[in-house]
């Protein structure tokens, strides 16, 4: 695959412009809350991954990350791609739930932000293409930052950086 959709000419591994304008319009924004949503296997149940990070904000607005089922790029999605794939998920297990939330905001790692402003979200950017990557986010609140990666094993690892 080398682009997101036909009308977008962004290739595929980097941010496109409008989740640019996503992230630079979170700065200052004043960190609520945040959850987890699991991936479990059904057979066995101790294989998981981190397949979605919720954000949300004291204004009430919310940045939701998914690695995807490819685990190849981080996107931004909604609330309700992250519903339906869930009850997608459901449905090839045979009724049984696959996906899990986890609030993550008691976690010593977000606990030191929670209620902080954001002050970047700072990605890593290609010298050739001069295009941002879309394969990490560090979230910088100031004394603190907290790294959003994919994970070699699948879904999104997180982490102090």
């Amino acid at each position: 695959m080398t682009q997101h959709t036909d009308q977008d000419p962004t290739p595929y591994g980097f941010f496109k412009l409008e989740e640019l304008e996503v992230f630079r319009n979170l700065e200052g924004e004043q960190l609520a809350d945040v959850n987890y949503y699991f991936w479990y296997n059904i057979a066995t149940p101790e294989q998981r991954f981190l397949l979605y990070i919720e954000l949300l904000f004291a204004s009430e607005n919310a940045l939701i990350l998914t690695s995807g089922e490819d685990s190849e790029e981080i996107k931004i999605t909604e609330a309700t791609a992250l519903i339906a794939h869930a009850r997608t998920l459901m449905e090839r297990n045979g009724g049984q739930p696959a996906v899990r939330q986890l609030p993550a905001s008691a976690s010593a790692l977000w606990m030191e932000v929670s209620g902080a402003p954001l002050q970047s979200i700072q990605l890593s950017k290609d010298p050739e293409s001069n295009l941002y990557m879309n394969d990490a986010l560090l979230f910088d609140f100031g004394e603190k930052r907290i790294l959003v990666a994919l994970n070699e094993h699948g879904g999104l690892s997180v982490g102090n950086a």
